[in-house]
């Protein structure tokens, strides 16, 4: 008892220095669970990221780093085009059955980047982006893609096709796009930050990042029609077109382009 008298005495006789002492001790205690609780959550939003992609495939030209920050998470610019043979054989041919053999891949989704809204990457896709990808897994089951509102559009695999084989026989994209692509699906983020809600319309301008001189795509001017749930991911911070509708915007022409690389 007499020590722990001493030691209170001393306390009050030094207060100041004894008050700073123990804001020193909490701060820093304070800091380091911060800090920990921090990278607990980057590493948390990091593996939920990529838990949905189990192969992403990209052209030759750019590293394997660029590749995957900037289809996971929307970081970077895309590196180039990969010929549209190698996507079908990706979705329905061989290489899909050798995929599936090792375990490594059940489906292919293709994204084609370059525009923003805003400062938010448009990536034109099909409706197998949000009836097949999943962003994460609870107990073992895959968690698919949700809408907070709205739907999907409709533009699917087989639509793909059709576009692509009229391309590649008239040489070009067709510059009038259908009304029927002109729908967005639109991340969590998007409609917050931006306050995009469905129905509302914009136009995608082009490049991958905002820019005050871009040219706008009035061609492709989309109407909203789905808003997803929050999930955290980069889907959060994406805008979802339908892949016609990208690649026959005006300065869009990789298909013929991708069918030359391949012949290289």
């Amino acid at each position: 008892m007499k020590l722990i008298h001493i030691s209170l005495r001393n306390m009050r006789v030094r207060l100041l220095s004894t008050t700073l002492t123990m804001l020193s001790i909490a701060m820093g205690t304070a800091l380091l669970a911060t800090l920990w609780l921090m990278i607990e959550e980057a590493e948390k939003k990091f593996r939920t990221g990529i838990e949905g992609y189990t192969l992403v495939v990209g052209p030759k030209s750019g590293s394997s780093l660029d590749l995957v920050l900037n289809t996971v998470f929307n970081l970077g610019i895309s590196t180039g085009l990969v010929p549209y043979s190698i996507y079908r054989d990706l979705h329905d041919g061989t290489a899909r059955d050798s995929l599936r053999m090792k375990g490594l891949a059940v489906y292919a989704i293709p994204q084609a980047r370059g525009d923003n809204y805003r400062g938010m990457p448009v990536v034109g896709t099909t409706d197998e982006m949000f009836t097949e990808f999943y962003t994460h897994k609870e107990d073992d089951e895959k968690i698919r893609v949700a809408f907070a509102e709205g739907g999907p559009f409709a533009f699917s695999h087989s639509d793909l096709e059709g576009f692509v084989s009229t391309v590649v026989e008239r040489g070009s994209a067709e510059p009038h796009i259908p009304d029927r692509w002109r729908e967005a699906v639109i991340g969590d983020q998007v409609h917050r930050r931006l306050g995009l809600n469905l129905g509302d319309q914009f136009v995608p301008k082009h490049g991958p990042v905002e820019e005050i001189t871009a040219d706008g795509h009035d061609e492709a001017e989309c109407t909203v029609v789905g808003v997803l749930e929050r999930t955290g991911t980069a889907l959060d911070r994406s805008v979802y077109i339908p892949l016609g509708a990208f690649l026959s915007m005006d300065k869009h022409d990789p298909i013929r382009a991708s069918q030359e690389q391949s012949a290289d």
